[in-house]
C-alpha cells in the first residue's frame, strides 16, 4: 500500500487508538476520527451472525459525534442464509450503493438506514469468523480500493478488540449456543487467569497492563513487550503464553543478543547435513522446536539485517528453509518478542527493517522500569527472599526491616528487577534473620560481606555506616543528592562500578555481571549517559 495515502505515523496512531480502551464502541470512534484524513467514512459498526438462530447481532456503532454499544438483533430468513457465502463475498467488500448488496440491505434497512456505501471487512482469527467491521458513508460511491487497503491493515487490532467484546457479550447474555457458537465463546473466553494473578501478586503496578494481557493472550496475534533491561519483560511474555490456547505446547525462549551473529540463523531456522563444516546431521532450529507453540524472541532488536529478512519471511508465510536446504519447512508458531531498544528510532537510522517492525508491532505492551513502580518493591523483595531461602534450604526465613524497605523504595534500581533480585540474594546469604541493610554496591559476591558503599541525600544510610566498617576509597562512593536527576544518579552509579572493574564491562566480575545487565545493554546505557570507557577489555 502506498505510503502517500496511509502514512506510517497515522497507522501507528490508529493502532494505538484501537488498543487504548476495552470499550469497542469508543475504540471504533477513536479510529474513525484518526482516519478522517484518509478514509471518507461517516460511521462504523461491528456485527456478527449466529447461524443456528438465524440472527445478526450488532455489537457496537460509532460516528464522529458519538459512540454506542448496540443490542439490535436482526432475524434473517433461511433464504438469506443460503445466499450468504464468505467465500464468494471475500474478506473485504467495497459496495458503492447499499441496494446493490441485498444481504446487507436486508440487515441495515431498519437499523442504520442512512448507510449508502461502505467497506466491509471480515474478521477472521485462528480459523474462526468473529463477524464484520463496516466503515460506511451516507453518500454513494464514497470508497475505492485504496480505502479497502487501509481497512485491511486494521484487521488484527480490530479483531482482537472484537474478540474481547464477544467474550464480554457471551458472559453477560449467557446464551444457549450451538456447538459452533460455543466454540467461538470458548476461544474468546480462555482458561484460568491464575498466571496473571500470580504476576500481579508480585507486581501490583502491572495492573495497568493487565487488561492488555487479558485481551491479547487468547489469540495468536504477535506481541512485543518493551522496556528497560531487567524490568520483567520475560515474565510478562511467559504470563501471556500461560494464558493462551498454546499453554500446553512448546514455549521456546531465545535471547537474540547472546547468540553469536554467525550462529543465530542456524539456531533459529536449523541446518541440513553438510551445510557447513561440522554439520554432520540435520538440526531442527528453534522455530521447528516451537511448532504448535510459542517462540519468545528476547532482545529482538539485536538481530542482524540478514536474519531480520528471513524472520520477516517466516512471519509472512510461516515457512522457511533450513541453512543449506532447498525445501520449505512450514510451522505453526506464535511470536512474542521483547526489546529494550527503541525499534522505531532504529528504523529511522536504518538499523532495523521497517516492514519487520510493523509485523512485530501488532500489539505492544510497555513495561515500566522498577524506579517508576515503588509499590512493587515490597512484594517483589519478599518473593525473592522466599525463593532464595527455599533454594538454599534455610530453616529461618529472613525478613526486611522497615529501614531496609524504605531504602529499597528510594533506590533508583538502574538494573531493575534483576538488580533487586541480586541484592536480595546478597541480603539472604548474609545469614541475618532481619535484613537491616542492603548492599547495592554490586562489588560484592552474594556470599561475602558487603563492600562499603555510601548513599547520601536520600535520608538513609548505606551499609558501610550501619556496620561501622571503614569506608572504601573515595572513588568507590556513588554520591547521590536530592538535586540530582536520575541520569546523574546513573552516571554516579556506573562510574563507581567501572572504577571498581577497571573499565571492564563483560566477563566474570565485569560491570555488566555485577549490575545484572547484558553487556550490550550496559554499553548502550553508558553511551546514552555520555560515559566513555577507558579500556575495551570487555
Amino acid at each position: 500500500m502506498s505510503e502517500a495515502y496511509f502514512p506510517d505515523d497515522l497507522r501507528l496512531r490508529t493502532y494505538a487508538g484501537l488498543s487504548e480502551t476495552l470499550r469497542l464502541e469508543q475504540a471504533l470512534r477513536t479510529t474513525l476520527l484518526t482516519l478522517a484524513p484518509v478514509l471518507p467514512a461517516d460511521g462504523v459498526f461491528v456485527n456478527f451472525f449466529m447461524k443456528d438462530e438465524l440472527v445478526v447481532q450488532f455489537l457496537a456503532h460509532a460516528t464522529k459525534a458519538r459512540a454506542e454499544a448496540m443490542t439490535a438483533r436482526v432475524p434473517v430468513s433461511h433464504d438469506w442464509l443460503l445466499k450468504m457465502s464468505y467465500e464468494r463475498r471475500g474478506q473485504c467488500l467495497v459496495v458503492n450503493e447499499r441496494r446493490e448488496d441485498p444481504l446487507t440491505d436486508e440487515v441495515l434497512r431498519n437499523v442504520l438506514p442512512e448507510v449508502r456505501s461502505y467497506v466491509m471487512l471480515r474478521l477472521l482469527m485462528d480459523g474462526i469468523h468473529y463477524g464484520v467491521v463496516c466503515f460506511y458513508s451516507t453518500r454513494p460511491k464514497a470508497f475505492g480500493e485504496r480505502h479497502a487497503d487501509i481497512v485491511r491493515q486494521l484487521h488484527n487490532p480490530i479483531a482482537i478488540n472484537v474478540g474481547y467484546s464477544l467474550a464480554v457479550y457471551f458472559r453477560t447474555v449467557g446464551l444457549e449456543m450451538s456447538a459452533e457458537n460455543r466454540r467461538l465463546r470458548e476461544n474468546a473466553v480462555k482458561a484460568s487467569e491464575e498466571p496473571l494473578r500470580e504476576l500481579l501478586a508480585r507486581s501490583p503496578s502491572l495492573e495497568s497492563i493487565a487488561q492488555r494481557i487479558r485481551r491479547v493472550a487468547p489469540y495468536d496475534a504477535t506481541v512485543i513487550v518493551t522496556g528497560e533491561s531487567g524490568c520483567g519483560k520475560e515474565v510478562v511474555a511467559t504470563t501471556i503464553q500461560q494464558m493462551s490456547a498454546r499453554r500446553n505446547a512448546p514455549f521456546v525462549r531465545v535471547n537474540c543478543a547472546v547468540l553469536p551473529g554467525s550462529l543465530i540463523e542456524s539456531e533459529l531456522f536449523g541446518f541440513e547435513r553438510g551445510a557447513f563444516t561440522g554439520a554432520r546431521e540435520r538440526h531442527a532450529g528453534l522455530f521447528e522446536q516451537a511448532d504448535g507453540g510459542t517462540l519468545f524472541l528476547d532482545e529482538v532488536g539485536e538481530l542482524l539485517p540478514e536474519v531480520q529478512a528471513k524472520l520477516l519471511r517466516v512471519l509472512q508465510g510461516q515457512s522457511f528453509r533450513r541453512v543449506g536446504g532447498d525445501k520449505e519447512v512450514t510451522v505453526d508458531v506464535r511470536i512474542i518478542c521483547a526489546t529494550n531498544r527503541d525499534l522505531r528510532s532504529m528504523v529511522v537510522e536504518g538499523k532495523f527493517r521497517e516492514d519487520l517492525y510493523y509485523r512485530l508491532n501488532v500489539y505492544p505492551i510497555p513495561v515500566a522500569p522498577l524506579r517508576e513502580r515503588p509499590e512493587d518493591i515490597e512484594p517483589l523483595a519478599s518473593h525473592f527472599i522466599r525463593q532464595i531461602a527455599r533454594r538454599y534450604g534455610m530453616a529461618v526465613l529472613p525478613r526486611l526491616s522497615e529501614e531496609a524497605l524504605d531504602f529499597a523504595r528510594r533506590w533508583p534500581w538502574p538494573g531493575n528487577v534483576r538488580e533487586l533480585r541480586n541484592v536480595m540474594a546478597r541480603a539472604v546469604l548474609s545469614g541475618e534473620p532481619v535484613i537491616r541493610t542492603l548492599d547495592v554496591s554490586t562489588g560484592a559476591a552474594p556470599d561475602v560481606h558487603p563492600v562499603p558503599f555510601a548513599v547520601r541525600g536520600l535520608g538513609v544510610t548505606g551499609p558501610s555506616d550501619v556496620h561501622g566498617a571503614q569506608e572504601g576509597p573515595a572513588d568507590m562512593k556513588a554520591e547521590v543528592n536530592a538535586d540530582m536527576t536520575f541520569d546523574d544518579m546513573q552516571r554516579a552509579y556506573f562510574r563507581a562500578l567501572l572504577e571498581r572493574t577497571g573499565g571492564r564491562v563483560s566477563g566474570a566480575g565485569g560491570a555488566a555481571e555485577r549490575a545484572g545487565m547484558h553487556p550490550n545493554t550496559l554499553r548502550s546505557r553508558l553511551e546514552k549517559l555520555g560515559i566513555t570507557l577507558r579500556r575495551t577489555v570487555g
